[in-house]
């Protein structure tokens, strides 16, 4: 196989990092190893309206994963079909969830693995906890329906490559993950003999989940309010801010094929944005959280994400054949940039974590992680647990920015060394 020059580069990169584990072992990590399901039933829709219908699925703490057929794939036609995850609960709370698993977004970050290629359930962990949970789970009587992530384009992609990479058929890469969103919404929207309109509606997602929940946030919230509608609701985006190379956002997006999906159904600005190649995250988040007025979102992000750097120097090398490697403490500082341009809206609050963990909502860093490290353990802080336990926000609660350190006004004043400040400028509370 002829390797390109940026895949030359990016394993240089990754290969050689002052960091406690190299770049390439943080990305690797993070991919495909998630615990097995130990308890699935597997459902494959045909024709029939009704078939894999929530109604008929187990209750008793077993998942079903669904096949919808259809538009849907995974990145590679020898790697399995698309399916989501489905838990039975309440049928008026729904807790809508995307799955991360790393980003291929060009030959050379496809070649080198950079993103899970096949649909694996999450277990027992985290959010998705129904017995033997280590603490109290707030989500534990919702119904939670998990979009799976086998497509590597952060569940934005409408794209067929002009690639083959690794696909063992010799076919070209196919990125749909957003045939395999709106698969699964309009499942969901399906289910109308059991849900009802519903009290509670959490939209979340980890590391590529937590892009593809910012960017779905709008017309997901949209489609179900106009399905069912809802009382309450919050998106709680979970370690991803968006903090990328520059110049590296808009064409990325576009080359996803992200400009005709349904993503941008309900946000024709969004879409006039990606077609004149300006569109970036930041906008779409912006959009969402500013047409949402009454939803909260709720982020949740270490100060010093080694996945997320990881990725910063991955993409930068790919895009731009650059040799530019993020250090933790300017990461932060383009994090709290990110959240200060969220200020302006009053339904936007962080929960800001003093260390490099990547993730918090799908493992055991759920019951644990505080402001001051993520494993816990600080005197008189908020835990993540209880942050997220107000979450969506009832009448006369409320939440708040929450961050450990020394705080300050202004980024050009920050300490010259570490992270162990707070940005007063992102300090928010939403009250209901």
């Amino acid at each position: 196989m002829k390797v390109s020059t940026a895949s030359i580069i990016l394993a240089s990169l990754l290969a050689c990092s002052s960091a406690k584990r190299d770049h390439f072992d943080t990305i690797r990590e993070v991919i495909g190893q998630r615990e097995q399901v130990s308890k699935s039933i597997e459902c494959e829709m045909d024709s029939d309206a009704d078939s894999c219908a929530i109604s008929d699925m187990d209750t008793s703490g077993t998942s079903t994963l669904v096949n919808p057929g259809g538009e849907t794939r995974c990145i590679y036609s020898n790697t399995g079909p698309f399916k989501f995850q489905v838990w039975p609960g309440a049928s008026d709370k729904l807790l809508f969830y995307f799955q991360g698993g790393g980003a291929c977004w060009d030959k050379a970050s496809t070649e080198l693995g950079l993103c899970s290629t096949s649909a694996s359930g999450d277990s027992n962990v985290g959010v998705f906890c129904r017995d033997g949970c280590s603490g109290e789970n707030p989500f534990i009587d919702y119904t939670i329906v998990q979009v799976l992530y086998c497509s590597g384009d952060a569940h934005i992609g409408q794209v067929v490559r002009d690639y083959s990479a690794h696909d063992k058929n010799g076919e070209n890469v196919s990125q749909q993950g957003a045939a395999n969103v709106q698969a699964t919404l309009d499942w969901v929207k399906a289910q109308d003999s059991y849900f009802t309109k519903f009290e509670s509606l959490v939209l979340m997602g980890c590391s590529a989940g937590s892009l593809g929940v910012q960017a779905w946030a709008h017309e997901v919230l949209q489609q179900l309010g106009d399905k069912y509608g809802f009382k309450d609701a919050a998106v709680v985006p979970d370690s991803y801010s968006g903090v990328f190379p520059p110049d590296s956002q808009s064409q990325t997006i576009i080359d996803f094929g992200a400009c005709d999906v349904s993503a941008l159904d309900s946000a024709p600005e969004l879409r006039d944005s990606c077609k004149s190649g300006t569109i970036t995250l930041q906008e779409m988040t912006s959009y969402a959280a500013e047409n949402n007025e009454d939803v909260p979102f709720a982020f949740l992000n270490s100060k010093e994400d080694e996945v997320q750097i990881a990725y910063y120097t991955a993409i930068a090398a790919t895009i731009k054949n650059d040799t530019d490697v993020i250090e933790p403490k300017e990461y932060y500082k383009q994090v709290n940039e990110i959240f200060e341009g969220y200020s302006k809206y009053d339904n936007v609050v962080e929960f800001l974590i003093s260390a490099d963990q990547h993730c918090y909502t799908n493992n055991n860093h759920f019951w644990k992680a505080d402001t001051t490290s993520s494993n816990g353990g600080g005197k008189d802080v908020t835990t993540m647990l209880d942050w997220l336990t107000t979450l969506p926000l009832k009448e006369g609660n409320e939440i708040s920015t929450e961050c450990d350190g020394n705080e300050i006004d202004d980024l050009d004043i920050r300490p010259t060394f570490g992270t162990g400040y707070c940005d007063t400028n992102i300090f928010n509370t939403i009250s209901k």
